[in-house]
């Protein structure tokens, strides 16, 4: 089932609220952008109360998917996009200092966030048993040893090159290899079934978003709309991920 069939064949209010959370998803972070005033003491564009109310979006759109599917392996798939967009959206407001204002926030927030990304990881080992695709296979073990030493060649360029040793580089470090085994299973999955395509695009842009935010927090770089690109790119690949249950292929729904 592509995803055209299923807006013809999904209940009126479902489809029209979905649509409707598209729209208002879009409006508030690309609207945010173009219609926004650029602020250099925050480097945005895009208010902060959009950036957040587009993530909670993310996570209404997450559930009413989740809530949408009857198959068992597209539910639990969805299920686990939803739990893992929710903790993202918790991250969100850790590192926005609504939670905690101290500098407790950003391992809080990496925290909330690594969680999302083991929900995500449980996702696709979900849908790696629906396409039947082993992980002790050479591609798919040179696919994930290829990526984590992209997240430790990224780490080092970003957060380790020219600091000092402390505690949050290595939990940086740790977070960076999740998000690249996150996105190497999403590669794999992909390579198995091209309706995969857009989760692994999704969990590429969460990446590049975590590399440009890594040199704001550990190398103090400031450019102008790094934040704006930040979010762009992190909003984007969360909506990629979270949607990605629409393409889930319907001869791996299972019964």
């Amino acid at each position: 089932m592509n995803i055209w069939n299923f807006f013809d064949q999904m209940p009126g209010l479902p489809r029209a609220a979905l649509i409707g959370l598209f729209v208002l998803w879009a409006g508030l972070l690309y609207g945010g952008f173009f219609l926004g005033t650029y602020r250099p003491d925050t480097l945005h564009r895009i208010p902060r109360w959009a950036r957040l109310s587009a993530s909670f979006v993310l996570v209404l759109v997450a559930w009413l998917l989740m809530l949408t599917w009857q198959s068992p392996y597209r539910m639990h798939y969805a299920r686990w996009l939803a739990l893992g967009m929710t903790f993202g959206f918790i991250g969100d407001l850790f590192m926005a200092k609504l939670l905690i204002r101290s500098a407790l926030y950003l391992p809080f927030g990496m925290g909330a966030f690594a969680v999302g990304h083991l929900c995500y990881l449980a996702g696709m080992m979900q849908a790696l048993r629906a396409v039947d695709l082993p992980i002790w296979t050479g591609r798919f073990v040179g696919v994930t040893a290829t990526w984590l030493m992209i997240g430790l060649i990224g780490w080092y360029i970003t957060v380790y090159r020219g600091q000092s040793a402390g505690g949050m580089l290595y939990a940086a470090l740790g977070y960076g290899l999740l998000l690249c085994a996150t996105a190497a299973f999403a590669m794999n999955l992909s390579l198995q079934t091209t309706a995969f395509i857009g989760l692994f695009v999704g969990t590429l842009l969460f990446l590049m978003s975590d590399l440009v935010l890594s040199m704001r927090l550990f190398t103090g770089a400031r450019w102008s709309h790094l934040g704006d690109v930040v979010w762009l790119l992190y909003s984007t690949g969360q909506m990629l991920i979270v949607t990605s249950s629409l393409f889930f292929p319907e001869s791996l729904n299972g019964s």
